[in-house]
């Protein structure tokens, strides 16, 4: 596959659970890339991956030659996404109150 441009952008995200009773924990990835003598990478982790870094450097340094390349990543846990939600008894509770 020839390579025509080296400028590009991807994103892409991804949903995972260690079990079922657990919370999902989204993973979002973002990459930007722009034509570069050098290959000069930036990683911008949150704390969580951090220990992937080395990994990462390695896998983008044996993929790509030259290039600017930025890859930022973010995790959300579904809890931090959503209100929590009343139960019957409580909704109960307030109904009572107000009459």
């Amino acid at each position: 596959m020839a390579v025509y441009s080296m400028t590009g952008y991807a994103n892409a995200a991804h949903e995972a659970s260690a079990n079922s009773a657990e919370k999902a924990t989204s993973v979002t990835a973002e990459a930007r890339s722009v034509n570069g003598r050098f290959l000069d990478l930036a990683l911008r982790l949150p704390d969580e991956l951090r220990g992937l870094e080395p990994a990462l450097r390695e896998l983008l340094t044996t993929t790509f030659r030259r290039g600017k390349i930025e890859l930022r990543m973010a995790t959300t846990r579904e809890a931090e996404n959503q209100l929590p939600r009343p139960t019957t008894d409580q909704l109960q509770g307030l109904r009572q109150q107000q009459t």
